[in-house]
């Protein structure tokens, strides 16, 4: 039987909704990393790059548990 280790009071802290996204399409949680996300998406229009395209606008939208805390 495995002991759970003592409550030092941080429980709740480890039970938060994660800041970082680890989806299968990492999800543009920040500003910056939306911006980023946003050239991205001008740079794969400019080229014609509809499979780019597709993935960085998956980015931006959709349900990611990371956002929760946004």
């Amino acid at each position: 039987m495995t002991e759970l280790p003592p409550d030092d009071g941080t429980a709740e802290e480890r039970t938060c909704v994660p800041t970082r996204c680890y989806c299968l399409f990492n999800h543009a949680i920040t500003e910056q990393e939306r911006a980023e996300v946003r050239k991205q998406i001008d740079y794969a229009r400019r080229i014609g790059d509809t499979h780019g395209l597709l993935v960085h606008l998956t980015r931006l939208t959709g349900e990611c548990p990371a956002r929760r805390n946004s």
